[in-house]
């Protein structure tokens, strides 16, 4: 039933969306891609096709950040990846 209730409610944001659009009003599309975004990633995390992990008040020991380096340094992609992932924490922290 949840499922259910949430794929109508973005179905009915991605109307309101394609109707915004239609009308060329930016903001009103602006807020609707905000809100199909956020309904697209619940409706994710409940069907399981999202991994979603939080690391607030994760500590990463001077050993173990080390090692990620390390790990990390011929794989720059992956590297900036888990960099931007962990940004946000910084920002909380700091």
């Amino acid at each position: 039933m949840l499922l259910e209730d949430i794929a109508n409610i973005r179905d009915t944001t991605f109307r309101a969306l394609d109707k915004a659009e239609a009308a060329d009003d930016v903001p009103t599309m602006l807020r609707a891609i905000r809100e199909a975004r956020e309904n697209v990633r619940i409706l994710g995390e409940l069907r399981g096709e999202l991994n979603v992990q939080t690391l607030q008040g994760a500590y990463i020991s001077p050993v173990a950040m080390n090692i990620l380096v390390q790990v990390l340094h011929p794989h720059p992609d992956i590297a900036e990846a888990v960099v931007d992932a962990l940004e946000p924490l910084e920002l909380e922290d700091g």
